[in-house]
């Protein structure tokens, strides 16, 4: 199996224009940049999706993300499009994770917009109700895993420590 051309360039096998890395994540130039100055940050783990990413990936990535922009900005850029896609309807073409920080500036006939769709009220209720449904079961699965791993460790932890 041929290995991810952004796994080895994490891996500083393949050579590349490097910003920034730290121990998760790893930002160098796109080689096939939107417009001059196109950063792609991604984790150095291979994973296909940010849904897969550990907390402490994630806080990686979006802290890069940020320090990226900043950087751009003290450069003179102010503004720019911040862009991930998850899965082939949504555009991803790569089977790494990538967050591109795209450079804007006026005409520079990059295309990134839709047409609003109309929904009645009862459609954004129900899909409100869906996502902060699975978003507090989601935070109540992670509480369970945090107080089972608390009762471990202070099973584990003499009396005296407590």
């Amino acid at each position: 199996m041929e290995e991810c051309i952004f796994c080895s360039i994490a891996a500083k096998k393949t050579p590349s224009f490097f910003i920034y890395e730290d121990n998760y994540v790893f930002a160098c130039l796109d080689i096939q940049p939107a417009n001059i100055g196109h950063v792609i940050v991604f984790p150095k783990r291979h994973i296909s999706s940010i849904l897969e990413a550990k907390n402490e990936e994630t806080s990686s990535i979006i802290g890069t993300v940020r320090k990226v922009c900043l950087a751009m900005n003290a450069c003179g850029i102010t503004d720019f499009s911040i862009i991930n896609q998850i899965g082939k309807s949504a555009g991803q073409r790569s089977p790494h994770t990538i967050i591109h920080i795209i450079p804007r500036h006026e005409n520079d006939n990059i295309q990134i917009s839709w047409t609003g769709k109309q929904f009645d009220k009862e459609t954004f209720q129900k899909i409100q109700s869906m996502l902060t449904n699975a978003i507090n079961k989601k935070e109540e699965k992670s509480e369970e895993k945090e107080k089972r791993i608390e009762k471990v460790i202070s099973e584990k932890i003499p009396d005296y420590w407590t």
